[in-house]
């Protein structure tokens, strides 16, 4: 909700009201204000969100549902863009990853993921998803996927 909020240019100035806002909402802690502030702060100096500002199309949070079978699968894409190259299909991930190696086993367990998130959009698009990324917020920093 963060950084969906921040990416629709709904927070002015400092965020700190509205980041204790959001938490109290949840029922969180106010004691993560000024980490939360520091992740919002790190993602808009990210190469993402330079990218955000030349993208012609942004989406976040954008729901979706398919059907497979007699089943079918639901879910929340965090963001989805389009730059000149492409589609660019970001998952943001909080998981205390820190080492590389921490890092290597999450993108092994959630690349399924984000792979099946692309899938998804090619078919509803009909056009190419060029990057999956991972923004992992513990370790700032974007890991190709």
């Amino acid at each position: 909700k963060l950084f969906d909020d921040a990416i629709h240019k709904r927070i002015q100035g400092d965020p700190s009201s509205y980041i204790r806002h959001l938490l109290l909402q949840v029922g969180g802690s106010e004691d993560f204000v000024e980490d939360a502030n520091h992740a919002l702060k790190t993602f808009r100096a990210s190469e993402i969100w330079r990218e955000l500002a030349t993208a012609s199309r942004v989406y976040s949070e954008v729901p979706f549902a398919v059907a497979q079978d007699k089943d079918i699968t639901r879910g929340v894409m965090d963001l989805v863009y389009q730059l000149k190259d492409g589609w660019h299909i970001v998952d943001y991930k909080t998981d205390a990853v820190v080492t590389d190696e921490e890092v290597a086993n999450l993108v092994n367990r959630v690349s399924g993921q984000i792979s099946a998130y692309a899938r998804y959009w090619e078919n509803f698009t009909g056009e190419t998803v060029v990057v999956k990324r991972l923004w992992l917020t513990e370790c700032e920093r974007a890991v190709i996927v």
